[in-house]
């Protein structure tokens, strides 16, 4: 399975930060993330993302004011990504900086959510890896319920 992950280079820390997740992500349930980052030499960028996002199965918005002031993201990307929504594909909003998104995307359950049910931006969080964390487990949940799988382990537990 691949998912795609649309985010704002400004952010490239939370980014970074938040890729590390989703390697462990990506190991638990199959999933392979793309993001642009992994463009080579040679390749037409807009037309690697616009397949990336058509062959993707999960979207991850990484929501920033820097996010939804990008003309980019906001004309090509999601459109796309919207089209992909329709279509059954997972998009999960991540709240990484507080910003005005709930008129883009306030239809979609965004993350990470506290355990008391609110969301909070990644950037609000003491410390952030705790945001990072929960962000992360709410979208391997997503994952697991979206597409019924389990996540894999390496370890066979068996009763005594």
């Amino acid at each position: 399975m691949r998912g795609f992950v649309s985010y704002a280079h400004v952010d490239h820390a939370p980014f970074g930060a938040l890729q590390t997740y989703l390697t462990s992500i990506g190991r638990a349930y199959d999933v392979v993330f793309w993001a642009d980052k992994r463009i080579t030499a040679g390749n037409h960028w807009s037309d690697r993302v616009a397949r990336e996002i058509e062959g993707s199965h999960i979207h991850l918005l990484l929501m920033s004011p820097a996010f939804f002031a990008s003309d980019y993201i906001f004309e090509k990307e999601l459109p796309a990504i919207a089209e992909r929504c329709r279509a059954g594909a997972l998009i999960v909003p991540i709240l990484v900086k507080p910003c005005f998104w709930w008129p883009f995307v306030g239809v979609i359950q965004a993350v990470p959510m506290t355990l008391r049910g609110e969301l909070l931006a990644i950037t609000e969080w003491k410390p952030k890896h705790n945001g990072y964390n929960a962000a992360a487990n709410q979208i391997a949940d997503a994952i697991g319920e979206q597409f019924n799988r389990k996540p894999k382990t390496p370890f066979a537990w068996t009763a005594s």
